[in-house]
């Protein structure tokens, strides 16, 4: 069946942050007009003026050793070639040769590592200034992260200004030692600039692009800047107007830098005026944090009442072709939101007495593309042998993962004592299904199993979160054996697991069979893993693993106490994994006792002597 895109979807690079579908005339629209930020570039230069003059110095100091990084090897080849360089002083220029190339590397090496700790102290001061900026504020606790984030506005703003000065210098040291040079990055500058701003307000494409791709834009115009200057001086070579060799390349290289820095400058700024009201509340003492806005985003969009029903038709009909009659839509959310679950019923007109045709759309926000993929796959391949409703596949709109099912309208949602015996009749079923090679290949590839998320040292780590000296004992006695108790993991075969079945909704068909609509975060593993922990998970595991053996001859040689053992493990690494330690190290006894049951009914007489007399009874 093929895949319609409906329309594009644009995601920031740099935040990932979805863009909203009315994006503003132009990219930089009011980034020179914003008054509120000379006042703070007013306070950071009154409250921190050393701050900034030692990063304005420092960025100097690191620019021109970064120069003469680039520029001492050229020195080195022309010594070694038995030229004479230009530009070395005469007490260098005397020596011997093997003494000039020695001298001239090691400043090679002094001058990259004078680059490299000109960058550190910048972050020093950086830090320091945004400290300082912050307390005189007089606020805490606006947002998290706060310090990170006034750090890395203070360093942003420091930068851009520093920056600034660094281009400015650079285009006083063109003036002087070749103008022409100068023209060229201005006209230069000027016309790529104009050609970009024109095309974005004229074009909205282009708006959507930049907004993805302004690192990228401006790569090119630093590069293409850059080729432009050396044809330039490739051309006054040709008709004899070529500055001295040594000038071309100093000129070439504060060229290259001045490029560099102008588009520093403008990722800054455009991340600047992201950061806007969080730069204001954080160092202006009079500036309040605004109320968050409600957030209009496309993936709501599409959610809207008045928006919903035409995608949704076209959907549909993509799949089912034309449909006439009454539709109708009816929407829950799940997933924390990120999910957008639409029942859609269709009466079909023309037909007395008709029998509505019913439809199930889920739409996946961008945060849950990774569940709507893992679902998507095991749909695609095992849809027709699971209790699921009929699965007709898989799209796009506006660049949102979409999912779509035939549903029955009149079927009952369960509730009470019906939904707990039909969710163990779907686990025994899933218990009953055999994986296909090909899921159980891809799942491998992609997520580590149960046996392979237990570790060794697991036990080594709740200990150093306990005091309770009965409960050490207990998780010393466990450790003791692990590896045998993880080992019973692999003789079990793997089943289909919905580990988060508990709580989402069951429906019964009019032929009474079980169906769920949400599969995302299944799994694979060992027999018994995901299976919920009761007071009667060994008698329904017994019950479950004899009814799914008649349809799957690999489960017969599983005992239910090992299926058991694994529901517990699987539960233990959960709990560690949210690092609910003491969680992890409550379930250690039933862990022990289900072990040396399964040891027992085994015929095994070497179960640790230390594990047996310690344990009370069940």
């Amino acid at each position: 069946m093929t895949t319609s895109e409906f329309s594009a979807q644009c995601i920031d690079a740099g935040t990932g942050r979805q863009l909203d579908g009315n994006l503003t005339a132009a990219p930089f629209k009011n980034m020179f007009h914003q008054r509120s930020y000379l006042s703070l570039i007013a306070a950071i230069l009154r409250r921190t003026p050393v701050h900034f003059g030692a990063i304005v110095l420092v960025v100097f100091i690191s620019q021109m050793a970064l120069f003469a990084t680039f520029w001492l090897p050229w020195k080195v080849l022309v010594v070694l070639s038995g030229g004479k360089p230009w530009l070395l002083p005469a007490s260098v220029a005397t020596l011997p040769q093997e003494n000039q190339v020695l001298i001239l590397s090691l400043a090679v090496v002094l001058a990259y590592l004078l680059h490299l700790s000109c960058e550190k102290i910048t972050g020093w001061l950086c830090v320091r200034g945004a400290r300082r900026q912050r307390l005189a504020g007089g606020k805490t606790g606006l947002f998290n992260n706060q310090r990170e984030i006034a750090e890395q506005i203070y360093r942003r703003i420091t930068r851009c200004l520093a920056d600034a000065c660094f281009i400015a210098v650079s285009l006083w040291l063109l003036s002087l030692l070749y103008p022409a040079i100068l023209v060229v990055f201005v006209s230069w500058s000027l016309f790529f600039g104009t050609a970009i701003w024109c095309a974005a307000v004229c074009w909205r494409p282009v708006r959507h692009w930049l907004a993805t791709s302004l690192g990228w834009t401006l790569g090119v115009y630093a590069n293409t800047g850059f080729f432009c200057a050396l044809g330039w001086l490739i051309w006054a070579h040709w008709h004899g107007a070529m500055p001295p060799f040594y000038v071309s390349f100093i000129v070439l290289f504060v060229l290259r830098q001045a490029l560099q820095q102008s588009t520093s400058v403008v990722l800054n700024l455009r991340n600047l005026m992201r950061q806007k009201s969080q730069a204001m509340a954080l160092f202006l003492p009079d500036v309040p944090w605004p109320a968050s806005a409600p957030r209009n985003s496309p993936f709501d969009d599409l959610l809207r009442a008045e928006h919903r029903m035409d995608w949704i038709r076209k959907l549909v009909q993509s799949y089912e072709g034309v449909i006439e009659g009454d539709w109708t839509v009816r929407m829950s959310m799940t997933e924390v939101g990120n999910v957008a679950l639409f029942f859609v019923t269709i009466t079909e007109s023309g037909k007395e007495n008709p029998d509505p045709k019913g439809y199930l759309v889920k739409l996946y926000n961008h945060t849950r593309d990774a569940l709507a993929l893992q679902e998507a796959d095991l749909l695609n391949e095992e849809g027709a042998f699971l209790p699921t409703f009929e699965w007709l596949g898989e799209d796009k709109v506006k660049g949102y993962l979409c999912h779509l099912m035939r549903w029955q309208p009149h079927a009952e949602r369960l509730e009470s004592a019906a939904y707990t015996a039909a969710a163990v009749a779907i686990r025994t079923q899933l218990l009953s299904h055999d994986p296909s090679p090909s899921l159980i290949d891809k799942y491998r590839r992609s997520r580590p199993n149960l046996r392979e998320r237990l570790k060794p040292d697991m036990c080594e780590v709740i200990l150093q979160s306990i005091a309770d000296e009965k409960q050490i004992q207990i998780v010393e006695d466990l450790r003791d054996i692990w590896s045998d108790l993880v080992s019973v993991l692999d003789s079990l075969p793997e089943q289909l697991a919905l580990p988060w079945m508990g709580g989402q909704p069951i429906y019964r068909n009019d032929d009474g069979r079980f169906c769920l609509y949400h599969w995302a975060g299944w799994c694979l593993e060992p027999v018994g893993a995901g299976w919920p922990i009761s007071a009667r998970i060994d008698r329904e595991l017994k019950e479950a693993i004899g009814q799914a053996a008649k349809m799957r001859p690999a489960l017969r040689n599983v005992t239910p106490r090992a299926a058991e053992l694994a529901a517990r493990l699987y539960e233990f690494e959960r709990r560690f994994a949210g690092k609910s330690y003491n969680g992890a190290a409550n379930m250690a006894l039933n862990l022990l006792r289900v072990y040396l049951r399964e040891e027992q009914d085994s015929g095994r007489a070497d179960i640790q002597h230390v594990i047996s007399d310690s344990l009370p009874a069940e």
